[in-house]
């Protein structure tokens, strides 16, 4: 073999190297901006940033992705839509003595935010009663609950109105995929009951609270802008990541693959 094909090989086997260790590099620089970004956009962002991962493809290829069940709609966001559709495609709707079909829909609530909107004393709140899910294996046959005490009286504490127009356009009721989101027109609707009203702290085995959790009912009874969701506004956690390590990474690579040539051919 010539000796500038010898070198030349050479040279692909270590630029090849350079960039994989450039690339692994890269993967770690994005996870870690990733979680920046996360942390700044989301209240609560530790559930988020524990589905962040990377995985090697190849020497020359980095996976970075999220599993998080809401990655994709925080990323793009979602137009508003009518909760009450589940109803007709939930795994989990249940039917009523007269036949309606109804979902029991939990909402944990952070105990600071109970604590500082709902000004309740954290005393009060770890002095309830525990509850506790209850699966197969503790003898009984499907997903249930042993209750303990609920949080009562909380009155208008918290109660919120629901003002927007859930459309600026004749298209604004479809979704990014093309379906049809089911909401439209303006909604107005003031919520009818405190949202700390029947708050359950749930606990572990171990008694640990897990949670401070209320349950609500939606059923085809329901009025028609009682669920209503007002959409998700698109953050785009992960492209503006990219964004912030893209600029480094093709500097990078640019200097690497020139210094490598300099280095090859003798130029100083």
């Amino acid at each position: 073999m010539p000796t500038w094909a010898t070198n030349l090989s050479a040279l692909n086997d270590q630029i090849a190297s350079i960039f994989s260790a450039i690339v692994s590099e890269t993967g770690d620089q994005l996870v870690g901006a990733w979680t920046r970004e996360a942390q700044l956009a989301l209240k609560s962002s530790t559930s988020y940033i524990h589905h962040i991962s990377t995985k090697e493809i190849s020497p020359t290829h980095v996976r970075v992705s999220n599993d998080h069940p809401a990655a994709l709609f925080l990323e793009l966001g979602v137009d508003p839509f009518d909760m009450k559709k589940s109803l007709a495609t939930s795994p989990k709707v249940r039917i009523g003595k007269k036949g309606q079909r109804y979902l029991i829909i939990p909402f944990d609530h952070p105990l600071q935010r109970i604590v500082a909107e709902g000004h309740v004393a954290p005393e009060e709140l770890s002095e309830l009663a525990p509850s506790k899910w209850l699966t197969r294996g503790q003898n009984v046959s499907a997903h249930q609950y042993e209750w303990g005490d609920a949080l009562t009286d909380m009155g208008n504490v918290g109660k919120k109105r629901k003002y927007w127009s859930a459309y600026t356009g004749p298209m604004a009721r479809f979704d990014k995929r093309g379906f049809d989101t089911g909401a439209h027109g303006t909604i107005d609707y003031t919520w009818k009951t405190s949202p700390f009203e029947r708050i359950y702290r749930f606990v572990d085995s171990h008694g640990k609270t897990t949670s401070f959790t209320a349950f609500r009912t939606i059923s085809s009874k329901s009025e028609p802008d009682a669920w209503i969701h007002p959409g998700i506004r698109a953050m785009r956690i992960a492209g503006t990541a990219v964004e912030q390590v893209r600029p480094q990474f093709n500097a990078r690579v640019s200097d690497a693959i020139k210094r490598t040539l300099r280095d090859a051919l003798g130029a100083k």
